[in-house]
């Protein structure tokens, strides 16, 4: 029995070292090598990807201009946004306005980024079907309010993707700023401004009307017929100032204006509104001189 056993592992080792002996065929590592050193792999097998069928459809038939809003400030009035799932909503100010603080209604299910100081993004975050408010206070003084909704991919609205807000620069903000400007600064901005607006005397008119609101109208008004200016008096500072608006063609414009000394220059001509809340004043140029209705 012990004989039968020892030839059985002396037959085993024999194998195992013929096995060893043998040169081992590596023919198809140098095959692989060479191709890879062409540049050719193999295919790597991957899993399709399987359409998620959230496209929203009313992007087919959008015109150009589609998502793009400009607003113009109103006080009184609250902006409106459609938002969408999976999308963002930028709203983009002035430059010379800085937003200081943001208030959302619900903040579990939107969110708000605000990659410069007069820009906001708005991004929904969980649900479809909801609305809230977003206040957002401005360091000019200005309170914007926003009623927000979100939709899903599936709606027929076009989303707001770019909100642009056109919002005229508070003139008591201007003003501001100058008395806080050192005494040598000030000098120099108004040398400065006297050079850029320097005026021939012999082109003013002065045949302009008024009708509105005494408490924000200017005391008088001409213009060389590229400038137009607005003269407060010596108590600019005690006046309610308002915002100014262009008239073309019928429709009005927000407009920004500069002060020199107690006048506010607007960069144009023609016909005025001016608004302060609920005070509105119309000046336009008239045949006869300095007339208030």
């Amino acid at each position: 029995m012990i004989k039968k056993l020892l030839s059985l592992v002396m037959i085993i080792c024999l194998s195992v070292s013929a096995s060893a002996d043998q040169p081992v065929d590596d023919s198809l590592a140098h095959k692989e090598v060479s191709q890879q050193a062409e540049g050719d792999y193999p295919a790597l097998h991957r899993e399709v990807a399987v359409p998620l069928a959230s496209m929203q459809k009313a992007w087919e038939r959008a015109d150009y201009g589609s998502g793009v809003r400009i607003v113009n400030f109103d006080p009184r009035d609250t902006v409106r946004l459609v938002v969408r799932e999976y999308m963002t909503t930028t709203i983009v100010f002035p430059q010379w306005e800085r937003i200081e603080e943001v208030i959302i209604g619900d903040e579990g299910n939107y969110q708000t980024l605000k990659p410069k100081d007069n820009i906001l993004i708005i991004r929904p975050t969980n649900y479809v079907g909801i609305d809230t408010s977003i206040t957002l206070i401005g360091e000019s003084g200005h309170v914007y309010g926003f009623y927000v909704r979100v939709e899903g991919h599936n709606s027929k609205n076009i989303s707001d993707i770019t909100v642009r807000m056109q919002v005229p620069e508070p003139v008591y903000a201007y003003a501001k700023q100058q008395k806080q400007t050192k005494p040598r600064e000030v000098e120099q901005e108004k040398e400065d401004y006297l050079e850029e607006a320097y005026f021939d005397s012999s082109k003013l008119d002065f045949k302009f009307s008024m009708s509105g609101d005494e408490e924000i109208a200017p005391d008088l008004v001409y213009s060389d017929g590229v400038r137009t200016w607005f003269d407060y008096g010596d108590n600019l500072d005690e006046r309610n100032l308002p915002t100014f608006f262009s008239v073309v063609d019928g429709y009005q414009k927000a407009i920004n204006v500069t002060m020199d000394g107690n006048r506010l220059v607007a960069h144009g001509a023609g016909s005025f509104v001016l608004k302060s809340g609920d005070k509105v004043t119309c000046v336009y140029p008239t045949k006869t001189k300095g007339r208030h209705a």
